[in-house]
């Protein structure tokens, strides 16, 4: 039980480490580097859950507002619909900010005006009196304001809520952006445990019971990293670790991209990972900020990784600080070997998908092979560094720090070797009635008991082995109860061996005298 839980443990930090780059795509897909700034953050914030909005209801949507092209449209969906927002203090301000403060004509041609939910009415009011002003080139008919005009998903309050940290509002946005990477990290743990479980002969229905609490859980902490990660980036301290990891980063890509065979593997990488074609400059940007982020996340994902261990150490007094700064150690280590794997794969894989894809379709098939290759390089390789990162970290801090659970052991099987002793205990007795019942008895939460017992204590070793010892004596002594009822034997007969005994010695004893006196007499002559 103790070497599956141990398992597992090492296998929940190299699916984090995998989930990691992806919740570091989904997180770099969004604007929160603009959030922060309070004239125009919730602008940034209103474009994000408007796009998302969208996406959400399947639709394909061109974020070709990041290239900052001057008038350029924010958004296109489904590669028609020309998306222009605005999100202004009141309608008229969102209205006119869509005007030229020069020429007072609508600056936007062919563009829909987006504007916050609640400000919709008026704006479609105010448009048709620009309209009617002929401030809109080409249109004449006021009723052509509800095709210029929509409503985004959320109001003006909404957006700037989102622009900001620790709302309901940003929450329930973080919650649906990081459901991309839910779901990714729940179908991989899913896969893995079922896999594993029809490989050790377990039924199909039972291995989809387990599969599924393995995958929801897996998935939901992945969830909870990224919202985490998100509300995390909107605080003072979030933009300044981000900046150190910005900082870190640059030095990372500048110092790979400065040889031949660097600058290769970045446009490779940049491509692979953003699903488009990258060179040059944008490859390097690209994959610094994608660099950036995921040492953010993976941060976020060891810290949420070892919250479990921080309350047993600081509230429930279950483990010691040793065990937990050894815990923590496996963590980073299993997400950051995921991590690391995870972007190693990628290339790996890619590089490997896009030849095949070239070798069956030439030309047309490079890209899907790559692709293709890159998803499954990241899978394989994710979880091949985080199992092995977190391995190695294990075995290595054993040779430093003992695990409590084995400190515990090791008093506990003291306590059962007294028992033994003092109950009289036989060899048999101990290993067919007592043995097993100790098996069922020692399990790791119990352990974690008895190392409470003595986080209190002045000595605490003595209290742990006082716990152990009243926690298995009731084992030895019902052993006690069962053996069957001894009558002792009648005064009389106990005298009468006794004299019996007592003749049968000195009689002995005198056999003994006379032989040896024998022997000497009949040494004499020589």
């Amino acid at each position: 039980m103790a070497a599956r839980k141990r398992n597992w443990r090492l296998l929940q930090t190299a699916q984090q480490g995998t989930a990691a780059l992806q919740g570091a795509k989904v997180t770099e897909g969004l604007q929160w580097r603009k959030y922060g700034n309070p004239r125009t953050g919730h602008g940034s914030a209103a474009e994000d859950a408007n796009a998302l909005s969208d996406l959400l209801r399947g639709r394909k949507v061109e974020l070709t507002g990041r290239s900052n092209v001057k008038d350029g449209p924010d958004r296109i969906i489904n590669g028609k619909v020309l998306i222009q927002t605005k999100y202004c203090q009141n309608a008229q301000e969102s209205v006119n900010a869509a005007f030229d403060g020069q020429t007072g004509l609508y600056r936007y041609k062919n563009q829909v005006l987006e504007v916050p939910k609640d400000q919709y009415a008026e704006a479609l009011e105010l448009m048709g009196q620009k309209i009617r002003e002929g401030r809109v080139p080409g249109v004449t008919n006021p009723d052509e304001a509800e095709r210029l005009v929509k409503p985004g998903s959320v109001t003006y309050r909404q957006a700037r809520n989102i622009a900001q940290a620790g709302n309901i509002d940003s929450l329930w946005f973080d919650l649906k952006t990081q459901s991309v990477t839910a779901a990714y990290a729940f179908g991989l743990s899913f896969a893995i445990h079922y896999a594993n479980c029809r490989w050790n002969g377990m039924e199909s229905q039972d291995s989809l019971k387990l599969s599924l609490t393995a995958g929801l859980g897996t998935g939901s902490l992945a969830w909870g990293t990224g919202v985490l990660t998100q509300q995390f980036l909107r605080t003072a301290a979030g933009r300044g670790f981000a900046a150190f990891s910005t900082s870190v980063s640059k030095r990372v890509v500048d110092e790979l991209y400065s040889s031949e065979a660097g600058r290769e593997i970045i446009h490779r990488l940049a491509s692979i990972m953003l699903g488009k074609n990258l060179t040059g400059a944008a490859a390097k940007n690209a994959a610094a900020r994608l660099l950036r982020t995921n040492l953010v996340v993976s941060t976020v994902s060891t810290a949420a990784l070892s919250l479990p261990d921080l309350y047993q150490a600081l509230v429930s007094r279950t483990i010691s600080w040793q065990q937990f700064g050894k815990n923590l150690g496996v963590s980073a280590a299993g997400v950051g070997g995921g991590t690391v794997g995870s972007w190693v794969g990628a290339l790996v894989g890619g590089s490997i998908g896009g030849a095949l894809g070239t070798i069956v379709v030439p030309g047309a098939g490079t890209a899907p092979g790559a692709k293709i290759g890159g998803a499954v390089g990241r899978v394989v390789g994710g979880l091949g560094g985080g199992l092995g990162s977190a391995w190695g970290a294990k075995k290595l801090l054993d040779l430093v720090v003992k695990d409590d659970g084995e400190k515990m052991f090791a008093l506990a099987q003291q306590a059962a070797a007294e028992l033994a002793f003092d109950y009289l205990v036989t060899e048999e007795e101990f290993a067919e009635k007592i043995s097993p019942r100790l098996k069922e008895r020692i399990t790791p939460q119990w352990l974690k008991s008895m190392y409470r017992a003595g986080s209190r204590s002045e000595e605490p070793e003595q209290a742990r082995y006082r716990f152990a010892y009243t926690e298995l004596e009731p084992f030895f002594a019902e052993v006690i109860r069962q053996r069957p009822t001894v009558d002792l034997p009648q005064e009389k007969l106990v005298r009468r061996e006794m004299r019996r005994t007592s003749w049968l010695l000195l009689l002995e004893y005198l056999r003994a005298q006379i032989g040896a006196w024998l022997g000497r007499g009949e040494l004499l002559p020589g």
